[in-house]
């Protein structure tokens, strides 16, 4: 009998909340179109189909390592199970559960699988619906066994202090080394500048990610960021008018819970100070990031948001980094001054260069990637590298002659 048309495709949508990988290594054409069939219900299953004669396939570079592996009990199949433990993969090391599909009716099968290291031995005829329970159950370990990502917010002290411009700059350092796993997030509610910095037009905001957070998976969130070809992605609270609707009720925990399984850094710019529906997430993140410049009300102000960051949301002072944007040697106050001001906080500069930040943002092409080689864009090299370790690429001799 042919599997394929045992079993037609009325199976509602399951609650998985994320893709889960799973490999399937067939011996039959039936059990292969099955199980395809089975999976084809549901848009976060993606199945990996191998021959269990074709196993050295999964070793290849580009291979993904498995949420669940699905093998067929058919023909030598515990062999195909020792062959499958013994090859060396292009990723750390496999913690799928193991499923063996065969005739349950087969008391030796059963036995095998289990000493074999199988999870579960399961009907070779199971559909979408009986294997519900695992499929969901295995998602929500993923989600709860998934490394959250760092972040770092920029706060203003001032009006002015360049704050978005800052904040870009940073994330585009990141993005350089980490592309595709660094998100930045403009939080100005009123104007939102950053799009306009970086010369782009987003489809989506974060409401329409909030909206989608209960069924949001890579996919999904892929679609409704911005992505740029520097491999930075991109959201924003302002889209397309002065004013915007966001819901103030947003659990903005979960909200950046969420985000960091996602992305390993994410950049919050507060160019407009925190809101306060934001203000129960600050304590979350791993830099708060000061941005001030050589005025005493800056300086002033940077003091009591320091404060209030410790006394009222816990944020300790290595948590907190002071950074003077368009830093000069030559003004009144110092940077002696400041750091005495605040001796129990990190500080680092940013030189003045109005000419070459106003041009850069004025045309839509930030400065770290419109002239990588001044002096600003080294300056926001080293401040990422003391945010996140970042490993130089190494170059040639010829190169470096040239640099």
């Amino acid at each position: 009998m042919n599997l394929q048309t045992q079993y037609q495709d009325t199976s509602p949508l399951l609650s998985i909340k994320t893709t889960l990988i799973i490999w399937v290594i067939y011996q039959t054409e039936d059990f292969k179109s099955h199980i395809q069939m089975q999976l084809e219900t549901q848009n976060k299953l993606k199945g990996v189909f191998v021959h269990a004669a074709d196993l050295t396939s999964l070793t290849q570079k580009e291979s993904i390592a498995p949420d669940l592996i699905f093998v067929e009990a058919k023909d030598n199949w515990m062999q195909t199970i020792d062959d499958l433990q013994s090859l060396s993969y292009p990723f750390k090391e496999i913690s799928a559960a193991l499923i063996v599909f065969g005739d349950e009716s087969d008391p030796m099968a059963l036995k095998s699988a289990l000493k074999l290291g199988a999870s579960d031995f399961l009907s070779q005829n199971s559909n979408i619906e009986q294997l519900s329970d695992l499929l969901v159950h295995t998602a929500q370990e993923k989600l709860s066994n998934s490394v959250q990502g760092e972040s770092f917010a920029f706060i203003n002290t001032k009006g002015g202090t360049g704050t978005t411009t800052v904040a870009m700059n940073t994330a585009l350092v990141l993005a350089e080394y980490h592309p595709g796993k660094v998100l930045f997030l403009d939080m100005d509610n009123q104007f939102g500048v950053a799009a306009s910095y970086m010369d782009i037009y987003p489809k989506y905001n974060i409401q329409d990610v909030y909206d989608e957070l209960d069924g949001l998976d890579e996919s999904s969130l892929s679609a409704l960021v911005t992505q740029l070809e520097s491999g930075l992605h991109f959201l924003s609270l302002c889209q397309n008018s002065v004013f915007n609707d966001i819901d103030r009720n947003m659990n903005v925990e979960q909200f950046f819970s969420v985000l960091r399984r996602y992305y390993d850094y994410i950049v919050v710019d507060f160019s407009r100070g925190v809101e306060p529906f934001m203000a129960e997430a600050i304590s979350h993140f791993t830099k708060v990031i000061l941005v001030v410049q050589q005025n005493i009300t800056s300086i002033r102000n940077a003091s009591l948001i320091a404060k209030a960051l410790s006394f009222d949301y816990g944020v300790s002072s290595e948590q907190q980094t002071l950074l003077v944007n368009r830093f000069e040697k030559r003004q009144q106050i110092g940077l002696q001054d400041i750091q005495h001001t605040l001796p129990n906080v990190e500080c680092h500069c940013i030189p003045n260069d109005f000419k070459n930040i106003s041009e850069s943002n004025n045309l839509g092409n930030p400065v770290v990637l419109s002239k990588p080689s001044s002096a600003l864009s080294k300056a926001f090299h080293v401040f990422a590298a003391s945010l996140v370790p970042i490993e130089h690429k190494s170059q040639s001799w010829f190169e470096r002659l040239l640099s």
